[in-house]
């Protein structure tokens, strides 16, 4: 998918990998408002300040892991969709994210074209009203 069928809005990518920040600052800084942090604290202080509709973090964080940035965006108030990045993006750990809220998960290291699609289901998700997401559960 092409840049132009990304909706402009904003992305929060938590993760400690220097190269996945640069992949991701250059697929969507053209076309999205994108945010990185490094750690859970730093994602849920963000995330109680800003509504940012879809958040990218690795399975595994410093201090802790997708679940606690799923608890960020349900604390926030903001329907967020969570999509997990991990080289072992295996059916548990799909099934794990579906099943608490989350949005999908990708496989590391990242495929520009997977990314760029589930990055852009994510946006078309949180555009339709009525969607459940990780906040109303």
């Amino acid at each position: 998918m092409s840049h132009s069928e990304l909706q402009p809005s904003s992305m929060l990518a938590v993760g400690h990998s220097v190269e996945d920040r640069r992949f991701l600052a250059e697929v969507f800084s053209p076309v999205l408002d994108l945010h990185t942090v490094s750690t859970c604290r730093e994602a849920r202080d963000l995330l109680s300040k800003r509504k940012i509709p879809v958040v990218l973090t690795d399975r595994d964080l410093s201090d802790g892991s997708w679940r606690d940035v799923l608890s960020a965006i349900a604390t926030s108030g903001h329907a967020s969709s969570l999509i997990v990045a991990s080289r072992h993006a295996d059916e548990t750990l799909w099934a794990d994210v579906l099943h608490m809220g989350g949005f999908d998960v990708l496989a590391t290291p990242f495929d520009r074209t997977e990314v760029t699609r589930i990055v852009n289901a994510a946006l078309r998700r949180r555009s339709r009203p009525g969607v459940r997401s990780a906040s109303a559960d």
